[in-house]
């Protein structure tokens, strides 16, 4: 293939395929799709013209394209996932397609510090729990389900009836970030919950364990599940930008500060690389009082 065949949307149609065709989840692809999109509509102000070969993109196209989205006002932690995207599109071209240079592998990524956002106290999150009660039952279980196992959301929403092992007391996440296989116990709390969720509302039409009152089918959607959380959380007189991924942080956050090893935590919250979890670790000070005390 001549470098004028490597025409943009073809390698890009084909780019997608190979995250779906390796299992990525349609959360994780959705946003290389928008942050490919986003990088095709930069190059159509650059060269005036709607389509365009790879062959026209270099390191100079690149950085022009994270320098107008910091004059755009974009985060930085927005032009950093936007250039990792482009790299991982590279790496594909190069490897699949035979592309003969990775143009974005000669850039060196942002460092970008991204502080923990507010999370919520232990008390605050049974305040949740509680009001999320009002609630019809599929709900009250999820935020439960994210809370006491750490999970991303997609896991959880995804989650069949089949993996929850009950007598086991064991719960299987299928749709974990990277693809690999994720055991946890169940809390004793949580136990409860499901048992008592699979014997008075549970509809045995659906595999899923939270199926969507429209489509049996399919799970509970994201964004319903985002918005009923916020309903939560006004109810319990919580700020309202309470995302599942708060449920996520505050498990972390509170298993820190209960002095459990961070390589504990790494396991239970699924971190590949422990460093992701290390950011909690400034949170646990309590043994160093006694060493300030001294002065």
């Amino acid at each position: 293939m001549s470098l004028q065949g490597y025409d943009f949307d073809k390698c890009n149609k084909l780019f997608l395929e190979q995250l779906r065709r390796q299992e990525y989840s349609k959360e994780t692809i959705d946003g290389y799709r928008k942050d490919l999109e986003n990088f095709r509509c930069f190059m159509r102000t650059v060269i005036s013209k709607e389509d365009f070969s790879v062959d026209l993109i270099n390191k100079r196209v690149l950085l022009d394209f994270m320098d107008a989205g910091r004059v755009r006002g974009n985060k930085a932690s927005t032009i950093g996932r936007r250039l990792s995207t482009l790299k991982s599109f590279y790496k594909f071209l190069v490897y699949e397609l035979d592309y003969p240079v990775d143009e974005a592998a000669r850039i060196r990524t942002p460092k970008v510090y991204v502080p923990l956002k507010d999370i919520l106290s232990a008390a605050e999150v049974q305040r949740l729990l509680q009001s999320a009660k009002q609630l019809p039952p599929c709900y009250s279980l999820l935020f439960n389900a994210l809370y006491y196992t750490g999970s991303r959301l997609t896991p959880i929403r995804m989650l069949e009836k089949q993996h929850v092992h009950l007598k086991e007391k064991l719960i299987y996440l299928s749709e974990v970030k990277g693809g690999k296989d994720h055991y946890l116990p169940l809390h004793p709390h949580l136990k409860d919950l499901f048992e008592s969720y699979f014997t008075e509302h549970l509809s045995t039409t659906s595999n899923y364990v939270f199926p969507s009152n429209r489509i049996p089918s399919q799970p509970l959607s994201a964004s319903d599940i985002r918005n009923k959380l916020r309903y939560a959380a006004r109810l319990a007189d919580l700020s309202e930008t309470i995302t599942p991924h708060t449920l996520r942080h505050c498990t972390a956050t509170h298993l820190t500060i209960q002095n459990v090893p961070q390589t504990k935590i790494a396991t239970i919250l699924g971190h590949a690389d422990l460093r992701s979890t290390m950011r909690y670790q400034h949170l646990a000070v309590e043994h160093l009082r006694d060493s300030l005390d001294l002065l």
